[in-house]
């Protein structure tokens, strides 16, 4: 009968303490302060390749037509991002223009920006994801 309450005084006492330990509060840690996205984007930026992907196939890779050739009629095509005006400006022709000559850029969410806005100078806005 003494073995089974030293038992049971040992056990509440082992489990009194990892309750308590495991309740302490947590360290506090600071968040990233990430900078502005804008200067991840600033520069120029030539188009290599445009891709479409068909995304009504359920598969696993989807399958895609590179597209480069006819939307570029062959020409270099780049875009340029200025961080401080927020501005783009498209240099060379697309087939079909999907971005504006030029134009503000912005993003969605300043702090967590998950799509790029493009407003061209008649106010049509293109949003990239």
């Amino acid at each position: 009968m003494k073995t089974n309450f030293i038992k049971f005084v040992i056990a509440f006492v082992l489990l009194t303490s990892l309750t308590i330990v495991g309740c302490t509060k947590d360290p506090e840690y600071p968040l990233p302060v990430f900078g502005d996205p804008a200067e991840g984007i600033a520069g120029v930026w030539k188009l290599s390749t445009i891709k479409q992907s068909d995304l009504v196939i359920k598969a696993a890779v989807k399958p895609q037509i590179d597209l480069t050739d006819f939307l570029t009629k062959g020409t270099a095509v780049s875009i340029a991002f200025d961080k401080m005006a927020k501005t783009y400006q498209v240099t060379g022709s697309l087939r079909v223009n999907y971005l504006g000559s030029n134009g503000t850029f912005a993003f969605n969410d300043a702090k967590n920006p998950t799509k790029l806005l493009l407003t061209d100078i008649s106010n049509k806005v293109y949003s990239l994801d």
